[in-house]
């Protein structure tokens, strides 16, 4: 009889044991994972990048879900770089919703400046470089490729790791105001060259307004190169 009533003293304890048991809650890690999984699937981008979560409070308890749990947004334009809210929900018998933060930090190889440069300077393969960079606020626009912007101009002074966008460079200017310039037609069939005086300054393809030397009338001409203007006739 001792040996029967010891042999089923485990079981009784378990019993007691799980009658007065903690309730289950659900795992915070299983919320993170699921976060993780919709970011990774919804997200636009072929870059290299990285998740971080914001962590819930650890005092929140959550009844283990019934039915799978579903992450979501209600940002507008969908996920992206930088800061985005990710909500958390289960459908189950006992419903919650919870919301967390990502922030995604989006990695690729851009050009920028291995040496500081002045307004006005002319980017050469000496100023430039490849390198990782955390581009998710670069919300300007980046180059990829030393060609995009060799021969560029510095709108301000840049200095060395700069992060160049189009909003830091610009096309030369090839004519400035007060210049004197040549001013051709742009007629394939003859060749009219009159001389001139730029009232503006200019970049490749932009139109100008330009003073005929000769007659004093104004017009708008298109910049070719350094020097010389274009009209076309209609």
């Amino acid at each position: 009889m001792f040996l029967n009533t010891l042999r089923l003293l485990p079981f009784l304890l378990t019993f007691a044991s799980a009658s007065y048991a903690e309730p289950s809650y659900q795992a915070h890690s299983s919320l993170y994972q699921v976060v993780s999984d919709f970011v990774q699937n919804n997200i636009d981008t072929t870059s290299n990048y990285e998740l971080t979560i914001a962590p819930l409070d650890t005092r929140l308890r959550l009844a283990v879900c019934s039915q799978p749990i579903e992450a979501f947004t209600s940002q507008p334009q969908g996920l992206g770089p930088d800061r985005n809210t990710v909500g958390v929900r289960c459908s189950g018998i006992q419903s919650w919703t919870v919301y967390t933060s990502v922030t995604v930090r989006i990695f690729d190889q851009v050009m920028v400046l291995s040496q500081p440069v002045q307004r006005g300077e002319l980017l050469t393969p000496n100023h430039v470089r490849l390198e990782k960079k955390d581009i998710s606020k670069v919300k300007q626009g980046y180059f990829i490729s030393p060609e995009q912007v060799f021969n560029k101009q510095a709108n301000r002074y840049l200095a060395a790791g700069t992060v160049l966008h189009n909003g830091l460079i610009m096309e030369p200017v090839l004519i400035k105001r007060g210049e004197k310039i040549v001013i051709r037609s742009g007629n394939p069939a003859f060749d009219i060259r009159m001389q001139g005086v730029a009232m503006m300054d200019g970049v490749k393809g932009q139109s100008i307004s330009v003073k005929n030397a000769s007659s004093g009338r104004i017009i708008a001409a298109e910049v070719e190169q350094t020097g010389f203007v274009s009209i076309h006739q209609r």
